[in-house]
């Protein structure tokens, strides 16, 4: 039976997640995916281009599609076609063993190219992320998870090459303590931590990515003054992920730079991993009973993994960046 392949129609977001629905379940994809859930973090983004959403259907049915997108330029301020990125490729269980995805995979490379990308990417990576934020990978934008193993050979078939690897770590927090040694006693009679106002967007593209995404912000203050030393913001998984339910992920931990080397990264993220394990709500975003937190942290960053496993983070997947040249369409 013959497969057609067109752009994406208004009628079509249905069958798009019925498919999505129909993947086998896994840390890598939020289950299941609703309609409205789609609409929100896919077909509203202002620079949505239904010619970059393209359908497989055989016989009235969506069997595969793939979405191409660009990202942002080094302002945030617009769009950049110079960087373009395949954001997904899903086909039915039953297909996964055809040519469908090389197929669409192609078409969304000349997609891409002609509209002037000269760099092609897979999957979500900053600041080439427009969609699926939170509904793919993680909480951030990892490109594809190396637990993807069918999307990543797709990819790598293509000639796609493995660029960098940023692990993701994860805490269950059902059994966490905060560290409760001398030094962070003392810090604790020192600085306290602080629900905080959920940031404004910096730009327009955080804007579009980030200001749909449910957040909660803590900044940390001297008790001694009041001065704001640092700051950690994370965000809540969507609502029906089967897969990791009640979960949350680490956008951002900073610590001011005159405040550094005393402990006080693992203070505030203990703290805040705290007060959302509890199960009395404590802070006016009522975040309480939280079960996972995940973390993304680049191999290099060696501070930042030695803190993840001294609060008992550990490895559970991680992010492949994978990239080729574009090549102009035949």
């Amino acid at each position: 039976m013959m497969i057609r392949y067109r752009p994406f129609r208004n009628t079509d977001p249905p069958h798009i997640a019925r498919l999505w629905s129909s993947q086998p379940p896994t840390r890598t994809l939020v289950q299941p995916l609703t309609v409205p859930l789609l609409e929100q973090r896919v077909l509203n983004r202002p620079y949505f281009d239904q010619r970059g959403l393209i359908v497989a259907e055989q016989d009235g049915r969506v069997i595969g599609f793939a979405h191409a997108g660009f990202g942002s330029d080094a302002s945030g301020a617009a769009l950049s076609t110079d960087r373009g990125t395949t954001c997904m490729l899903m086909v039915e269980p039953q297909h996964q063993q055809s040519d469908l995805g090389a197929e669409m995979l192609d078409r969304c490379e000349r997609y891409l190219v002609e509209r002037g990308a000269r760099c092609l990417g897979a999957g979500n990576v900053a600041p080439t992320n427009p969609f699926y934020l939170g509904l793919y990978g993680d909480h951030l934008s990892p490109g594809l998870l190396e637990s993807d193993t069918w999307r990543v050979g797709q990819f790598e078939s293509a000639g796609y090459q493995r660029t960098r690897r940023q692990p993701v770590w994860e805490r269950t927090l059902s059994d966490f303590r905060p560290i409760r040694d001398r030094s962070q006693l003392q810090l604790r009679r020192q600085y306290r931590v602080e629900w905080d106002e959920e940031p404004a967007p910096a730009t327009w593209w955080e804007a579009c990515t980030l200001d749909s995404l449910p957040r909660a912000s803590y900044r940390l203050a001297s008790r001694r003054g009041g001065q704001r030393c640092g700051s950690a913001v994370f965000w809540g998984r969507p609502a029906g992920n089967r897969v990791t339910p009640q979960a949350v992920g680490l956008l951002e931990l900073q610590i001011d730079e005159t405040c550094r080397g005393q402990g006080l990264g693992a203070f505030l993220l203990g703290e805040t991993l705290r007060r959302m394990q509890s199960n009395e709500p404590s802070d006016p975003c009522e975040w309480t009973g939280i079960r996972i937190c995940s973390v993304q942290v680049d191999e290099a960053q060696a501070a930042g993994v030695a803190l993840l496993r001294k609060l008992g983070f550990q490895p559970v997947d991680c992010g492949l960046i994978l990239q080729k040249s574009a090549q102009q369409p035949a």
